[in-house]
């Protein structure tokens, strides 16, 4: 929570103001359970599926528990960076088109 309040937008308006959604948890208490769980909190506080989700993390097992689960999961084992959001949108994006055209 401290870090979204630190860090700013061009404007001066911190994160932690825009971001309507917040659910953090320490690492000991999200370790002990599948990511599986959290993103399901997620979705439900944003009132959407887990397919409507986009994840990225750095590690494996997390990105397995995202798939698990339908959410587009993004592997980021350096950090996010702007080539990995591109390619996550365009995963997003492709099996947004699948499940619309019924596949």
């Amino acid at each position: 929570e401290k870090v979204l309040t630190l860090l700013k937008t061009s404007r001066g308006t911190s994160w932690s103001s825009i971001a309507s959604i917040k659910e953090m948890h320490r690492a000991e208490s999200v370790a002990n359970r599948s990511k599986a769980v959290h993103l399901r909190r997620i979705a439900e506080k944003a009132g959407c599926a887990p397919q409507d989700l986009l994840f990225f993390d750095n590690m494996p097992h997390n990105i397995e528990d995202g798939e698990s689960i339908r959410v587009t999961s993004c592997y980021t084992p350096g950090g996010l960076t702007w080539s990995s959001m591109a390619t996550a949108l365009v995963e997003f994006d492709r099996r947004a088109l699948a499940r619309a055209a019924g596949e």
